[in-house]
């Protein structure tokens, strides 16, 4: 049986986050009852409760790389965007090894862009050109190291 490269990410992201300075609670939900709900609830003692999606940048045979979301999972997370709850989406790019964190509220945005082979994966909003250009998302993106997801 071969095990998905999302559920490897997984393992990683919950390994670095339990096993760090900063202990952190990570339960992956596997939801069948609320299509569209995220991958992860994670707690820490002084961020509380937050959420993140997991998703793993997905390259066609020229190089253009993108983010498979659901219109389920978009939905999820505008609704609760829309009401300042903490939601995330964790993206890992395996071709250029590198690991971004998005805030909710860059999903529809990030819906739509293009991963670059041999280019950073940095923030949308910075090049409307569909192909994502600029640095990194700068918030709790600390949280792991793309060096430890190859």
């Amino acid at each position: 049986m071969t095990v998905k490269t999302e559920t490897n990410f997984y393992k990683n992201v919950k390994k670095l986050l339990e096993n760090g300075d900063d202990k952190f609670i990570v339960t992956r939900i596997e939801s069948y009852a609320t299509p569209g709900f995220p991958d992860c609830i994670i707690y820490h003692n002084d961020l509380g409760f937050f959420t993140i999606e997991l998703k793993v940048v997905q390259r066609s045979k020229r190089g253009i790389g993108k983010v498979l979301i659901s219109p389920l999972q978009a939905a999820w997370h505008l609704l609760h965007v829309m009401h300042g709850a903490p939601v995330y989406i964790l993206v890992y790019d395996p071709g250029n090894k590198v690991v971004n964190l998005f805030g909710g509220d860059k999903l529809p945005k990030l819906r739509k862009l293009h991963f670059l082979a041999n280019s950073p994966s940095p923030s949308p909003g910075q090049n409307d050109k569909n192909q994502v250009g600029g640095q990194p998302h700068s918030g709790p993106s600390s949280i792991c190291s793309a060096s430890n997801f190859s």
